[in-house]
């Protein structure tokens, strides 16, 4: 049973739902289905945005921690200029030694000696993980 709207031209009519708003179960399953994968599709995509922007702005503590090394490398890990390395998604054991080969003086560097000197074995680690979770890239 259909039924169209009286108020509407003739041309067109539109159909409206049957007294009592009912709902055909297939249509109504056909919806509900609709829904959910709208809703899981909106979840997926938010968790996929956060997790892509989640390195995008380092925190306030993160950045007058590590600051020193935005400078160069980016908070984003991709160099302001080219002269300096990317270090987004560089593997976390190589950016860990070569940051205690930089402190230690086993690995001279006019620049990045001075940089690591003071870095605990702690901050190494840190900064090691936040650039090595960073994807490459840009």
């Amino acid at each position: 049973m259909s039924a169209t709207s009286p108020e509407l031209p003739r041309c067109h009519p539109v159909r409206i739902a049957p007294p009592g708003g009912a709902i055909s179960k297939p249509l109504q399953s056909h919806i509900m289905n609709t829904l959910k994968r709208m809703s899981l599709f909106a979840a997926t995509s938010l968790l996929a945005l956060t997790a892509t922007f989640a390195h995008a702005a380092p925190s306030a503590a993160l950045n007058a921690k590590y600051g020193v090394c935005f400078a160069c490398h980016g908070a984003d890990g991709h160099a302001i200029l080219p002269i300096y390395p990317n270090l987004a998604g560089q593997n976390k054991d190589y950016l860990v030694l070569t940051l205690r080969q930089f402190r230690d003086g086993t690995r001279p560097n006019a620049v990045m000696g001075p940089m690591a000197k003071p870095l605990s074995d702690s901050d190494i680690d840190q900064i090691a993980m936040y650039f090595a979770g960073i994807k490459p890239g840009k």
